[in-house]
């Protein structure tokens, strides 16, 4: 593993080496088809060419992912810029805009959130199984010196994984382990310009400014042991997430119509931090959100469930915890549920439901139930199937609507489906939560 920049020649990556390196991430199918994110600067634009070189060797292909943040005036031209030069190259490449308005707090974080969102659905879309992205050993240290400033724990500590299992792709780092020299040397040896981008300077960013410390100091551990800090506690990571998933396996039932029930007086005899990770990564899952709760608030919520104090209830994270028989029922807060959206193609709702409408008359909606709507339904609904659902559960239920007029009367969330009327609109409704209950372990080439 080259951790360290040397004063002799810096060496490029060849085809072979990478090749070596791609060997440790698969396995990928007989022709794959890869997805690279590329914003033109040297680190992905030395994996685009690499990938598009390993790609062709397969039988398969690449496609570049440039994403335009809208960030600043120039990024559009930029975008179609970097575009152009890969074409050159022989390499495909899309350019995927960000829409909204702009980011006017925690920039780079809401930044790369939207990058992600942009590139993960445009593999979904097209069937993409590996997204591809340029990160080497020197983000990885920026990484652990940054999330050690915030106090973060072993999983933090940890860094980046050269493989991580997403909702519907892989996500790889085969560049993780070398130094940032050796991408640009292969970028020169290649002859191809790169873009610079100017808030890479600027110094009100923490990564940047964490970045130039490492590279003016004199003092403290060198960039090779504190990549081999991450490394040790990835390893340390995977331990917990096994462990996590074992008592999540014995404990927790999770139900297609979005809710779970919990066996508290069995998880309550798990370890601390065990028993907050499970916690943690139940309301994740149920309440459809991108990253867990605060250490602080798990903490308050397992205090409240060992002291057996919850009583009516609490709520923590878009997720309601009540006492349902003998076990805990976690389900969505109905109040925390986005508002309505268009039944147009397939859509992701409220981050827990992949729904997928065709055919549907102009007008139509997908919103929850609701408890004002489910009073008024009376007999549309099949009583003997909802009755099955705890009655906290059932506002939240995904529905379509046309005005006031229920669409999907036979639907309670209990299972994929696909519904044909008089309209002959088509509708398949999954629960498919931004977090699963477990994901992949924490994984090392």
């Amino acid at each position: 593993m080259q951790l360290s920049e040397a004063s002799s020649p810096v060496k490029s990556i060849t085809p072979h080496e990478f090749d070596g390196l791609m060997a440790c991430l698969g396995p990928f199918e007989k022709h794959p088809d890869i997805a690279i994110a590329c914003s033109g600067g040297p680190d992905s634009m030395a994996l685009a060419l690499l990938g598009n070189t390993w790609a062709a060797s397969k039988g398969g292909s690449v496609t570049a992912l440039i994403v335009d943040h809208g960030l600043r005036r120039e990024s559009g031209e930029e975008a179609q810029l970097v575009l152009q030069r890969l074409n050159v190259c022989g390499v495909q490449a899309v350019v995927l805009e960000r829409g909204g308005g702009s980011i006017l707090n925690d920039i780079q974080a809401k930044a790369r959130d939207a990058r992600y969102g942009l590139m993960t659905k445009w593999c979904a879309d097209h069937g993409v199984l590996h997204l591809l992205f340029g990160h080497h050993c020197m983000d990885q240290v920026e990484t652990l010196l940054l999330r050690m400033e915030r106090g973060s724990g072993v999983y933090g500590l940890s860094g980046m994984a050269e493989i991580r299992e997403a909702a519907s792709i892989r996500i790889l780092r085969p560049l993780l382990s070398l130094p940032k020299a050796r991408l640009r040397a292969t970028v020169n040896d290649f002859g191809v310009d790169v873009v610079n981008d100017p808030s890479n300077d600027n110094s009100k960013f923490d990564r940047v400014r964490i970045r130039r410390s490492l590279t003016e100091s004199k003092s403290g551990p060198s960039i090779p042991k504190l990549y081999a800090m991450t490394a040790r506690m990835g390893t340390s990571r995977a331990a917990l997430e096994d462990a996590v998933a074992d008592v999540l396996a014995r404990t927790c039932e999770i139900f297609p119509e979005g809710y779970c029930l919990l066996d508290w007086d069995t998880l309550v005899t798990a370890p601390l931090d065990i028993r907050h990770r499970a916690l943690a990564r139940i309301m994740a899952c149920i309440g459809g959100n991108l990253y867990t709760p605060r250490y602080k608030s798990l903490r308050n919520l397992d205090d409240i469930l060992a002291t057996g104090s919850l009583g009516g209830g609490r709520t923590l994270a878009g997720c309601r915890i009540l006492r349902w028989k003998s076990k805990l029922l976690i389900c969505r807060e109905p109040s925390a549920i986005q508002n309505a959206v268009k039944a147009n193609g397939t859509v992701s709702w409220d981050g827990r439901y992949r729904i997928k409408v065709s055919g549907a008359p102009d007008g139509v909606v997908i919103c929850k139930l609701g408890t004002a709507r489910l009073a008024t339904c009376g007999g549309l609904l099949e009583t003997a199937l909802i009755q099955k659902i705890p009655a906290a559960v059932r506002p939240s239920l995904p529905t379509l609507w046309r005005g006031e007029q229920l669409l999907t009367p036979h639907f309670t969330g209990s299972k994929d489906i696909e519904i044909e009327n008089s309209s002959d609109y088509r509708v398949q409704i999954t629960f498919a939560p931004r977090n699963p209950l477990t994901s992949a372990r924490f994984t090392f080439a």
